[in-house]
């Protein structure tokens, strides 16, 4: 958490104080700030108590806020000991590199810089692929950026009160949006993958340094057997810069690959050190309503997990039982400012993050990231294989697909021609019934000209395997945060602890999206790559299954149970204009009216259970709170 105030010579010296006061306290975690001529600078330190403010050559202040992965290689080329701290380690790559600095740090973090070479200026930058949130404004002289949007506030000019709605209706239909626009009029935001110089007289913007794709040369030509090991070893380098300094780290744990692939490096590296993992389970045993290839519960395979790993892992299972995704939205609300569009991966972590801060954790693990580079199940292969006339691969691997009842011939057209057929693909306009089953005014979209603009993004989310390698690649480099960063720091902030994933660094993405496609899909075996990771890590059961857990399980039996409430609060946002303008509450209504004890299976159905009606009712809930309504 981090926060930077800077003014011109004109105006008196910024309240540090107050500042520092935006950040919020917490128990577990202690907060350092320092004024000097018209500067103002506030950090929570990292976990274990280690500064994040740090001053370089020639007067130079750096904030850091976040984790590295690659400290030995910096360290070794800087000439720097072990115990330098990664603000220390940052203003110090500042002076050896200046600007091409972030192409050589590599991790998941966000800094602000200003003194000395940045003199009346603030740096800003964030890590390419994750990075924390950094927003900032300049009004009369005066020039802001912090980790936390209310922070802002603090400025002349600057009200929090009414949000730009058209970037808002970008993100509740999951499409690309622009990563710079600010959530509110006069704000604006840093970009993943980007440096900026914003100056305080004038509030001009330049960019000093945009991360490019650069796949690592050598990974397409690598063994099986040094594959795994280097995936493994650049995860084992990400897990330790994640868990840097914590006393006591924990995992949010599944019953699959990813966030198990990381349990177990945490615990290979932590000595005899006790770890805790936290698991949401469903209330109900609702298997014979998910698909085939998904289940619920995970609690049993976690279970298993944490005895393979015994006496030293220790499972937590939550089954939030009577809550549903509204528990402890309206705080996060008033923290962030902003909605998160993700719901469905958010909502489970205001109840794991507060248990782990009542056992007195200080930094949480996970591998929400791990379907991007460890564990991509390689889907492009088919089209791959037919593109490069490598005819016998391809029969093999639609000869072998696991899972797939269809006849050779259906799964030659739906793998491989389907996304190429007239009004299929990733160019093709996304279908009315999405945004239908987002609640999204339909009008808005047209206005907006969402279905043609934002194919790409709708297809990366909702069908990933669509993609070509190419695609994917493309996706996930220039993909946006929708509000799941500030969400996540948020969560910091009220919990004291931060939420970490280092399945999804920058060496990580550019070593897996080198590789060739065999690498992900063999034999019919799709993430053939973490599952030769997993050997002897994990049961058997587990690491050879070729089902998943469904994290919002049970969301449609919660959502069923609290249909009375929602709809009373869908009336009363019809009487607010703006919320009427974003959201078809008319059909939002009708579908909760619709809505079945058990599931129907259909994708729109859920869909609308596990992201539309949750992100519709947070993005409600944040217009009005802006506007100071607590009604709604």
């Amino acid at each position: 958490m981090i926060a930077a105030w800077l003014a011109t010579s004109e105006h008196p010296a910024p309240d540090c104080a107050r500042l520092a006061a935006t950040l919020g306290a917490a128990a577990n975690r202690f907060l350092d700030h320092e004024a000097k001529q018209h500067l103002a600078l506030a950090a929570w330190r990292a976990p274990g108590g280690e500064p994040a403010l740090a001053t370089g050559a020639r007067g130079m202040a750096v904030a850091f806020d976040g984790w590295i992965a690659n400290r030995a290689v910096l360290r070794a080329n800087l000439g720097l000991a072990d115990g330098i701290n990664n603000a220390q380690l940052y203003a110090a790559a500042l002076q050896l590199w200046g600007d091409q600095t972030d192409a050589q740090v590599d991790g998941c973090y966000a800094a602000i810089v200003t003194g000395g070479p940045f003199s009346d200026t603030l740096r800003l930058s964030r890590s390419a692929f994750a990075a924390p949130p950094l927003h900032y404004a300049q009004t009369d002289g005066q020039l802001m950026a912090s980790s936390l949007l209310r922070t802002l506030e603090l400025l002349p000019g600057i009200a929090l009160r009414t949000l730009q709605s058209d970037m808002l209706l970008t993100v509740l239909a999951g499409a690309s949006e622009d990563a710079a626009r600010g959530w509110y009029p006069g704000t604006a935001r840093v970009p993943m993958g980007t440096a900026l110089a914003v100056d305080v007289a004038t509030g001009s913007v330049r960019e000093l340094w945009r991360y490019r794709f650069a796949p690592q040369q050598d990974a397409a030509a690598l063994s099986d057997d040094a594959v795994v090991e280097r995936a493994q070893s650049l995860l084992d380098k990400a897990v330790a810069g994640a868990s840097r300094g914590a006393d006591a780290p924990c995992v949010s744990l599944s019953g699959g690959l990813d966030s198990s692939l990381v349990a177990a490096s945490l615990l290979r590296q932590s000595g005899e050190q006790q770890l805790h993992s936290y698991t949401y389970a469903p209330e109900i045993d609702n298997s014979l309503v998910l698909p085939s290839n998904e289940f619920g519960d995970e609690s049993a395979i976690v279970g298993n997990f944490a005895q393979f790993h015994a006496p030293r892992l220790h499972a937590h299972i939550m089954r939030s039982e009577g809550e549903d995704f509204r528990a402890g939205l309206d705080e996060l609300l008033a923290i962030a400012r902003c909605p998160p569009r993700e719901m469905g991966i958010v909502a489970p972590l205001i109840a794991a993050l507060g248990a782990a801060a009542d056992r007195g954790c200080d930094v949480m693990l996970g591998g929400d990231e791990g379907n991007s580079t460890l564990s991509a199940t390689g889907g492009w292969a088919y089209r791959h294989y037919f593109r490069h006339g490598q005819w016998r691969r391809l029969w093999r691997e639609l000869n072998t697909r696991r899972g797939d009842p269809r006849p050779l011939w259906r799964r030659f057209g739906g793998l491989v021609l389907g996304d190429w057929l007239p009004g299929r693909g990733p160019r093709a306009q996304v279908p009315a019934s999405h945004f239908a089953a987002l609640g999204l005014s339909q009008r808005a979209v047209a206005d907006a000209q969402l279905p043609a603009s934002n194919a790409l993004a709708f297809l990366r989310r909702r069908h990933p395997r669509s993609l070509s390698q190419h695609e994917l690649t493309e996706a996930l480099v220039t993909r946006d945060d929708q509000g799941r960063s500030d969400a996540l720091k948020a969560l910091e902030a009220r919990h004291g602890i931060p939420y970490r994933d280092p399945t999804l660094t920058r060496a990580l993405a550019e070593f897996c999206l080198a590789l060739p496609p065999e690498q992900f899909l063999r034999d019919g075996e799709t993430r053939f790559l973490a599952r030769r990771m997993a050997r002897g890590i994990m049961p058997e059961d587990q690491r050879t299954a070729t089902t998943h857990g469904a994290t919002h399980a049970d969301w449609h039996h919660r959502l069923f149970r609290a249909r009375d409430a929602v709809q009373s609060e869908l009336d009363l946002m019809a009487s607010d204009e703006d919320i009427a303008g974003l959201l078809d509450l008319t059909d939002l209504k009708q579908r909760l009216e619709q809505l079945a004890p058990l599931p129907d299976g259909s994708e729109d159905e859920r869909l609308f259970v596990t992201c539309g009606l949750p992100s519709a009712i947070a993005a409600a809930r944040m217009i009005a709170r802006a506007k100071g309504r607590n009604d709604i």
